[in-house]
């Protein structure tokens, strides 16, 4: 028996295009409903969808990392000093790029369509050897009366089609005997019996052709159910292995990042060099001062040649300074004198000056 036309209508059909009207087997009557629509057909185009918008933001995702990965920093690694750094960001680069472009094969891949045709079906309906989701499609067959059409399950709606589809070519082959016998008949009595059994077999064969379109559009609907399961189960594993590759793509962007970038060689210390200076403070300074210095050690800065400081460090906000002990200002203090509060002049060599012992502060 020929099988042809059956494959390529059901194949059309569980891809939920219009199948054509004459099947090869049974030509459908004027008016008569094409395949039926699959009710997953939603539900598919919206795995579709999600797809394609994962597959724009992984490039786009990807392009920001390599982009924000500054490459060109690569160029500054030395072979003889920042070996095992370059290779480390060779490889990390390369295997990044490498895993965001598989990412984006298998969501390609995810998109690719997937069909049941007449031998899918007849596996799905005689092995014993299936896997997860094809047993989870015989037993959705085997809940849903709508799809086995009372047959109880996907093998005896498979058999019942083979049977009435034996019936019905055998009436067709009937028929083609039968309009012979009326052309070659040589009298009008024989040519209107055998008339007479060719409206009966034509008739029987109209009965028989609506069974087997009945079953065969069961089989169209569990067709199109194979496929959504199909696709659904290869979805979501792409979805998994899809956010696993972009997390060791981004371990492998942060491995460049680290390796492309050596910190920078630490610079000897600068000894902070202290300046022997005088201080000399105005009148405004004399009563800034007064608080932290005292009323003695503040009139001697603000009097002729000022007071003998050791000069630390210099900002925006004036010059440090320590003190050093003398009759009028007996304790060492360190204080910020401000720009408008006071000149400190470096003298040209730190004299040593013997501090006079006191209790006070």
């Amino acid at each position: 028996m020929k099988l042809s036309g059956w494959r390529r209508w059901l194949k059309q059909a569980s891809a939920g295009g219009e199948a054509e009207a004459a099947t090869g087997e049974n030509p459908a009557p004027a008016g008569q409903p094409g395949p039926p629509t699959a009710v997953q057909a939603e539900a598919l185009k919206q795995m579709s969808t999600a797809v394609t918008w994962l597959i724009g933001a992984l490039a786009a995702v990807a392009a920001a990392m390599i982009a924000g990965s500054q490459l060109s920093s690569i160029g500054r690694l030395s072979w003889s000093e920042d070996r095992d750094r370059l290779v480390i960001a060779v490889l990390s680069i390369s295997v990044a790029i490498g895993l965001i472009l598989l990412a984006i094969g298998l969501l390609y891949r995810a998109q690719a369509p997937t069909n049941t045709d007449f031998t899918r079906l007849r596996k799905l309906a005689e092995s014993s050897k299936l896997n997860r989701l094809e047993t989870e499609l015989r037993r959705q067959v085997a809940d849903d009366s709508t799809l086995h059409r009372g047959r109880g399950d996907l093998a005896s709606l498979m058999q019942s089609f083979d049977e009435v589809r034996k019936q019905f070519h055998g009436l067709k082959d009937t028929c083609y005997e039968t309009q012979l016998e009326i052309v070659r008949a040589t009298d009008a009595e024989t040519r209107a019996a055998k008339q007479t059994q060719l409206t009966r077999l034509e008739q029987e064969r109209e009965v028989i052709g609506g069974r087997m379109t009945d079953y065969r559009t069961a089989l169209v609907r569990v067709a199109q159910l194979d496929k959504y399961l199909r696709t659904r189960a290869r979805t979501r594993r792409t979805a998994w292995a899809v956010m696993g590759l972009s997390v060791l793509a981004a371990f492998a962007f942060v491995s460049f990042a680290w390796a492309a970038n050596p910190p920078d060689e630490p610079k000897d210390a600068v000894a902070q060099r202290i300046v022997a200076a005088h201080l000399v403070v105005s009148t405004k300074g004399k009563d800034e001062l007064e608080p932290q210095l005292g009323s003695a050690c503040a009139s001697a800065a603000a009097g002729a040649g000022g007071i003998p400081v050791l000069a630390v460090s210099s900002t925006d906000s004036g010059i440090e300074v320590i003190l050093i002990p003398t009759s009028a200002c007996s304790y060492p203090h360190r204080v910020v004198v401000s720009r408008g509060d006071g000149e400190v002049t470096a003298d040209n060599a730190v004299l040593a000056t013997s501090p006079t012992p006191s209790t006070s502060r």
